[in-house]
């Protein structure tokens, strides 16, 4: 592929990003979920949001512990004084790539944990179990059991995972183009200061 060509492909990239900025991509997911912010639902279950601070000085993202429900990693991202509107326009899109991520492994994982224990109970009823025994503890079900379930999961998500895959590929895409865009700027300032 040409210069031509990819510049093209980046341009029309950049105006579908825009184009979902103005919509809701819903992934497969119900909209009112993915309106709902994570803070409210971590309220729902009784958990705070963690926080992590970040020394006033600091000039670089901070990378804090993972989160409880999505296991993701949460990012405080560093706004220079000086910012320029394309790191500003780079800087918003990483944010609102992280909350889409966080809120999609949020659904994707309580959903996967409710579904598992009611397949773990409807399983032990259909044994005549109950979900301790005797002495308090959780039964479980063997790994060939639990196989069962895994593989009904995903065949059920699947289509949800391809659509998640795709918007994230194309927005990780626009940003990686962005930092490009943004680190030659730079350059370019340092280059013209010089001279």
């Amino acid at each position: 592929m040409g210069f031509r060509n990819s510049s093209l492909v980046v341009k029309q990239l950049l105006k579908f990003y825009n184009g979902c900025k103005r919509r809701e991509v819903t992934l497969g997911v119900k909209r009112s979920y993915l309106t709902e912010s994570t803070n409210e639902m971590r309220n729902a279950f009784g958990e705070e949001k963690m926080d992590f601070n970040v020394p006033e000085d600091s000039i670089h993202d901070w990378i804090g512990p993972p989160d409880k429900f999505s296991n993701l990693r949460q990012i405080k991202f560093h706004v220079p004084k000086n910012e320029t509107p394309l790191e500003h326009q780079l800087r918003t899109l990483r944010m609102e790539t992280q909350e889409w991520n966080q809120q999609f492994w949020v659904n994707q994982n309580l959903t996967f944990n409710k579904k598992k224990e009611e397949f773990i109970c409807t399983d032990l009823k259909t044994k005549g179990l109950e979900r301790r025994d005797e002495e308090g503890r959780k039964r479980t079900l063997t790994a060939d059991e639990m196989a069962i379930f895994y593989k009904e999961f995903l065949n059920k998500n699947f289509q949800k995972h391809v659509n998640y895959n795709k918007e994230w590929y194309k927005r990780n895409f626009i940003i990686t183009y962005l930092m490009g865009k943004v680190a030659f700027h730079r350059a370019w300032r340092k280059l013209c200061r010089k001279n």
